[in-house]
């Protein structure tokens, strides 16, 4: 009877969890209230029974139990994102809500260790609280236990060895922008034409506009064949 009525507790836990999933990126609607009420539903399926499960469908079609800890792991790593505010003068985290948020993630990861997300999303709470090393060891914790995971071995990566600076900017390596010596040539060639031209007043002021584009143009063509035969 107990585990009956356990899993009635467990299963209106589930549906607020899902609520809140449905319904989070809607910014005019508090959706942690739906957290809130499935730990309490949580609460009172552990008290009836504490190993009670739940089937539930997984992608593809797969059937799987949900458990107690696993939901309520959830739960808490969504609820510390909640509890991550900024200061509104200074952009920075607030230290307060940074705290309670790494407290509701290390009780995830006690609940419920086979949850990589949960390593990187307290890793980097860590670090950012200036514990380096911890997140550091708890990387290469989660190293150990999803070795194939990418974002836990991208993350270690940028902790363990962090990229020069060369490897992260593109202007960093970016070669000097250098005219080609055809271009170079056909500029050239159009102003000594133009030049000599207008020495010899051979054609209107007013047209000597044209007549070094024309010449660009024409010098411009015999030194790009040029320069193309020679690097043939």
């Amino acid at each position: 009877m107990s585990t009956e009525a356990a899993r009635d507790e467990l299963r209106i836990a589930q549906q607020y969890f899902q609520k809140y999933e449905d319904t989070k990126s809607d910014p005019q609607k508090e959706v942690s209230e739906d957290l809130y009420y499935a730990l309490k539903y949580i609460e009172k399926a552990r008290a009836l029974d504490p190993t009670v499960t739940l089937t539930e469908k997984l992608p593809g079609n797969e059937l799987g139990l949900l458990t107690l800890n696993h939901l309520e792991a959830q739960i808490l790593f969504r609820q510390a994102k909640h509890h991550v505010q900024l200061d509104p003068q200074t952009g920075h985290v607030l230290a307060n809500g940074r705290d309670i948020a790494i407290s509701k993630l290390e009780r995830a990861m006690s609940l419920e260790p086979r949850l990589p997300h949960i390593y990187t999303e307290l890793a980097g709470w860590y670090k950012q609280r200036g514990e380096t090393s911890r997140a550091l060891a708890l990387l290469q914790k989660a190293r150990e236990q999803f070795p194939s995971n990418f974002d836990v071995r991208s993350m270690l990566d940028r902790i363990e060895s962090p990229a020069p600076a060369s490897a992260t900017s593109y202007f960093a390596d970016a070669q000097p922008f250098r005219f080609p010596a055809w271009l170079k040539m056909t500029f050239i060639v159009a102003v000594v034409l133009v030049i000599v031209v207008y020495i010899f007043k051979t054609v209107p002021t007013q047209d000597l506009v044209m007549l070094w584009i024309i010449f660009g143009i024409f010098g411009g063509g015999i030194a790009y064949v040029v320069s193309w035969i020679k690097s043939a």
